[in-house]
């Protein structure tokens, strides 16, 4: 496929689908992934997807951490008295 591209488009046609493969990645990512998705697409040079990988697992510990302390807070909140 890729013997009668010179070398110079060969380059090119890699990086346009290294930033495709990226952006159908993140594309599929839950809505709660929103803020860190726009944060990651806009980033030039596009980074390997093994660093989207890693910044996307420390942004669903940071949400999962999240939902735990606003559980533990919701626990703990005092009952009212009527």
């Amino acid at each position: 496929m890729y013997a009668s591209v010179p070398p110079e488009g060969l380059i090119a046609i890699q990086s346009v689908h290294e930033t495709s493969k990226r952006d159908q990645f993140l594309m599929k990512l839950r809505g709660e992934f929103e803020a860190i998705r726009s944060n990651l697409m806009n980033r030039e040079p596009v980074p390997f997807l093994d660093i989207y990988v890693g910044e996307l697992l420390r942004e669903e510990q940071w949400i999962i951490t999240q939902a735990v302390l606003e559980q533990k807070a919701q626990n703990s909140a005092p009952i009212p008295v009527a």
